[in-house]
């Protein structure tokens, strides 16, 4: 998962809905531990947060931009607080 992470990171292509399907499979199998700082899953945060912006405003359909907002809450109900500081850095305009 963490060079797949790092691929889709510098990826030059369209890749939404590869985003899409990595995130969520991190959202599945990380779970809680997106909260413990001494995993690797807290520490994939950061980077996980930056591709779901990516696939988000990369994305046409709507139903696909509505997944990614879930994936969103998910995160945050799973205590990965570190992503909120991220988010406050995007305009929301």
């Amino acid at each position: 998962m963490p060079q797949l992470i790092i691929t889709l990171e510098y990826a030059p292509d369209k890749i939404d809905d590869l985003v899409l399907a990595c995130t969520e499979r991190f959202v599945a199998e990380a779970g809680a531990q997106v909260s413990d700082i001494s995993t690797r899953a807290a520490g994939d945060v950061h980077q996980i947060g930056k591709l779901i912006v990516r696939g988000y405003t990369q994305s046409d359909d709507q139903a696909t931009r509505v997944a990614y907002l879930d994936l969103l809450d998910q995160l945050l109900l799973l205590g990965a607080f570190t992503l909120v500081a991220q988010l406050d850095g995007f305009d929301r305009s």
